[in-house]
């Protein structure tokens, strides 16, 4: 396989290759024209820079061989990874196209963190590394909120229109639920060279009222405006920690 053969022979110690896009040729690629590409490449990469950019800024690197395109996304290993025997260049490989179920598996999630401060007698926060399912907004709206979906009448006699069903967090079939747990806070792909430029996302109990004591309000945050989500900017976990790279 292609990525084995690139590993062989391409060993990268500061830096994870992630396949961030591949597209295949008509004839088979040239691995030692790709990892001779790699290599060139790896000469202008500052990992200082790379660690501080974020995950959003992070370098992509596209390489090309016999109408082979593969394009790689930069990540900076830890400090104490680096020159690791037995460590590969290429972290993360395209995966084959499916149904993803990321609203499923950010509810399992919190309800997993959930049972484990069961009992407890005060308000409960639960944070979520949402990032690492690939998810965007709408998927952390429908797990929370319950799922969006487009309301008519069989006869079509009235406009669509788009409620939520009652599958969320915070609102279930049997009406209002976890009101013990009156924020979730979600981020992508917190690790530890990412978390000083991250900004977190607070979310709020729709049917409870901002409990001061326990407030973040440091934290972007999604509030509700009339019936409508508003996105309120905040500072990233470095300002609001004092960390910096």
């Amino acid at each position: 396989m292609l990525y084995d053969k690139i590993n062989e022979k391409f060993v990268s110690p500061k830096f994870f290759w992630n396949v961030d896009e591949l597209v295949q040729g008509a004839q088979a690629p040239s691995a030692n024209s790709i990892v001779s590409q790699m290599r060139n490449a790896e000469k202008n990469l500052n990992w200082e820079e790379i660690a501080s950019c974020g995950v959003d800024k992070l370098p992509l690197v596209k390489v090309e061989s016999n109408g082979w395109i593969i394009q790689f996304k930069i990540m900076p290993k830890k400090q104490e990874a680096w020159g690791k025997p037995g460590s590969k260049a290429i972290g993360a490989g395209l995966m084959e196209v499916g149904w993803s179920q990321t609203k499923s598996q950010l509810r399992d999630e919190i309800r997993g963190k959930r049972r484990q401060h069961m009992g407890i007698d005060k308000p409960l926060i639960v944070a979520v590394n949402a990032g690492q399912l690939d998810s965007d907004a709408e998927d952390k709206f429908d797990a929370l909120y319950g799922s969006e979906q487009w309301v008519l009448n069989e006869d079509l006699s009235s406009v669509a229109h788009v409620t939520r069903d009652l599958d969320g967090i915070w609102l279930g079939r049997q009406g209002v639920k976890n009101s013990h747990m009156p924020y979730v806070l979600m981020g992508n792909h917190v690790n530890p060279w990412s978390f000083p430029n991250l900004r977190l996302e607070q979310f709020s109990h729709p049917f409870q009222p901002i409990d001061a004591t326990v407030d973040l309000p440091r934290i972007p945050r999604w509030v509700n405006n009339g019936g409508k989500a508003e996105y309120v900017e905040g500072e990233t976990l470095g300002e609001i920690l004092g960390v910096k790279f």
